[in-house]
């Protein structure tokens, strides 16, 4: 009886835990551009990096290519360099991205900002489901910045 007890309850919460995880993966969160003219905050999960982060999670903003349009031609080839992202919006300055694994069809929302100001372009990328991404989103990024330089040149 205890077995089965116990049984039952590692099922069902196993079987939460995996709808939970659904349910996060399959949610669009509210991302874009601030009224303070930067990019989502972090959350406080160490699943994601910004260019507008300090500490651990924080990346370098990228430098700006000659003009606006030669800046997004580097982004939207940098990107697909990835593999398994989509561009969701690219408006003005503004580009979304949502990259999929291939595994597991985890969702991660990227985010770049042109800032023409300050010649730099910023970068957010954040994972939807889970709670860490073992460092995932800090290399994916790593990966984008090598391919955005390249365009750049």
């Amino acid at each position: 009886m205890f077995w089965k007890i116990l049984l039952t309850l590692v099922v069902l919460f196993v079987v939460f835990n995996v709808l939970l995880l659904v349910w996060q993966n399959n949610r669009k969160p509210a991302l874009g551009v601030q009224e303070n003219g930067e990019l989502a905050p972090l959350s406080n999960k160490p699943n994601c990096v910004s260019s507008f982060a300090e500490g651990e999670r924080a990346v370098a903003p990228l430098k700006m290519a000659a003009s606006v349009e030669q800046t997004k031609a580097a982004i939207e080839s940098a990107l697909k360099s990835l593999g398994n992202v989509d561009i969701t919006q690219n408006d003005g300055t503004y580009i979304r991205a949502v990259a999929t694994t291939k595994l597991m069809r985890y969702k991660d929302d990227i985010e770049l900002l042109i800032d023409e100001a300050s010649q730099q372009v910023h970068y957010r990328s954040a994972s939807r489901a889970g709670y860490s991404d073992m460092g995932v989103n800090k290399t994916r990024y790593e990966t984008f910045a090598k391919h955005y330089n390249e365009a750049i040149k």
